[in-house]
């Protein structure tokens, strides 16, 4: 299996919070992470590269309480659906990880900008950061200058 930009994302966030130093968290691999992954002891270093960042997805979701099989650098069936279990597999209906909430004003769609939008959904543990981030921009922007005459005046 070739390490997705997101598996190295994951797995830069788990050595991070081990606070082995696995340099950005940024989803590509460099010597940092590599040597951040040398550092757990509980895989051997003599696996190679793309088996460690397998191992150390494996330990992470061990260590959240789920079952990804042995810790074997290999990336198997266990292994993909005790990662999906952790944080859900996208589907448009039925995903317990997912949620849909109101926001305090209309936002237009990029791709689409006659559509405006009241709802998002996102995942559950990204819900609060989501609103918080909508309501600063919101904040910013609706205090920009916006010229108008003055009443009584001539311009």
């Amino acid at each position: 299996m070739e390490p997705t930009p997101e598996i190295i994302r994951i797995v830069q966030r788990y050595l991070t919070f081990k606070k082995l130093n696995p340099g950005a968290v940024d989803g590509i691999a460099g010597k940092k992470t590599y040597a951040a992954l040398d550092k757990l002891k509980d895989l051997p270093k003599s696996w190679k590269d793309e088996r460690k960042l397998v191992g150390a997805i494996q330990l992470y979701t061990k260590e959240q309480g789920l079952d990804p099989g042995p810790i074997d650098g290999l990336w198997g069936q266990r292994t993909q659906l005790s990662l999906e279990e952790f944080y859900g597999k996208a589907k448009p209906t039925g995903n317990k990880n997912l949620t849909t909430f109101a926001i305090s004003y209309p936002i237009v769609l990029a791709w689409d900008t006659s559509k405006k939008v009241t709802k998002i959904t996102a995942y559950v543990k990204v819900k609060d950061s989501v609103l918080r981030v909508l309501n600063k921009v919101h904040d910013y922007f609706s205090k920009c200058f916006n010229y108008y005459v003055m009443r009584g005046s001539a311009e």
